[in-house]
């Protein structure tokens, strides 16, 4: 067991002949020159460092919050320093939630999220928001939603967008539409073909009342 102030935080245990790691969070070495928030969503700035400062030690990624729609540079959301009580500095990175499961901001963009949901970058800082494929395509996935988010029940701010914390599971993917878009396609193209014949259907009726 792992235990944080007496509280139990996590374990390894053996199920089943399988060991597992609970609950599991993977994450990654990052730096940023602002102050983000937990649960912020962030994205890659290619600016990079080396834990300690050493050259052959771990990558430290550079990272933003992110204020780009479908953003294909998101890292994943902030989950804190690795040593909470210690000041940042090179051999205390913030850690980037990126694989399991984690806090997420989402914000509101016109639709319930729903458990399961993808999720992509959104336009408002740091926070993500549900996939469309309708809009996009291509999706840069990169958490599905662990809970149920209905907008008309999570309070208002002054007008701004509604915005939640909520649990998800961190999953980098991308999400091609190709195949929807096609079969949407496909779809138009078979009722306006139904529409042809029967509309040749009538005037063949026409043309043989008229020939009587």
């Amino acid at each position: 067991e792992f235990q944080q102030d007496g509280v139990k935080k996590g374990d390894i245990s053996v199920s089943a002949a399988t060991v597992s790691y609970n609950a599991f969070t993977g994450s990654h070495y990052a730096w940023s020159a602002a102050n983000l928030a937990a649960g912020a969503l962030v994205s890659m700035t290619g600016e990079n460092r080396r834990f300690g400062e050493r050259g052959d030690a771990e990558v430290v990624y550079g990272i933003q919050e992110t204020a780009r729609p479908n953003d294909p540079a998101c890292l994943g959301a902030k989950l804190g320093l690795m040593e909470s009580s210690r000041a940042p500095g090179p051999e205390n990175p913030i850690l980037v939630a990126a694989v399991g499961n984690g806090d997420l901001c989402v914000v509101d963009r016109g639709a319930d999220i729903q458990p399961g949901d993808a999720l992509i970058s959104s336009d408002v800082p740091g926070c993500a928001m549900k996939d469309d494929p309708t809009r996009f395509p291509i999706g840069f996935v990169v958490a599905r939603a662990g809970e149920r988010v209905r907008w008309d029940a999570v309070p208002g701010n002054d007008g701004s967008p509604k915005r939640k914390n909520i649990s998800v599971l961190f999953e980098s993917f991308v999400r091609s539409g190709a195949a929807d878009q096609l079969n949407r396609q496909g779809g138009e193209q078979r009722q306006e073909i139904d529409e042809l014949k029967q509309r040749l259907v009538k005037l063949e009726a026409m043309l043989s009342h008229s020939s009587r």
